[in-house]
């Protein structure tokens, strides 16, 4: 974990902290699962899975479904991208929508740039 906070420091400030906990938890799980001799594939189903139950999104899903949520969310998803995205993010915020749309573009990101300098953008889709 070291040696991946020192590669990419750049991206180590405040506002990407849970960020870059998930990217280099995921990283460093999969590259030493490999070198232990876990198949690629077994390691990529293993990171998989650890990562979505440390995320929980079924509680999110359950949100989702009530009247509430989308007027909240238009709120609070800008409020909190400025806070907790720190260097290396660029968004497009599309704010005459219908009200029952929620819209923005992530033109930039550092789960990009991280996992595809090492070929793992697959571990992005977690």
């Amino acid at each position: 974990m070291a040696e991946l906070i020192k590669e990419e420091q750049e991206y180590c400030d405040k506002g990407n902290y849970e960020h870059m906990a998930q990217i280099l938890t995921s990283i460093a799980m999969y590259e030493v699962l490999q070198k232990h001799g876990i198949s690629e594939e077994e390691a990529y189903k293993t990171v998989s899975e650890k990562m979505w139950a440390f995320l929980d999104p079924t509680s999110m899903q359950k949100l989702a479904r009530k009247s509430f949520f989308l007027p909240l969310m238009k709120k609070i998803v800008p409020m909190g991208f400025k806070k907790k995205s720190g260097h290396g993010w660029r968004y497009i915020w599309h704010k005459n929508e219908p009200k029952d749309r929620f819209h923005f573009e992530c033109n930039e990101c550092i789960y990009a740039k991280i996992l595809g300098k090492r070929g793992m953008m697959k571990l992005g889709a977690m």
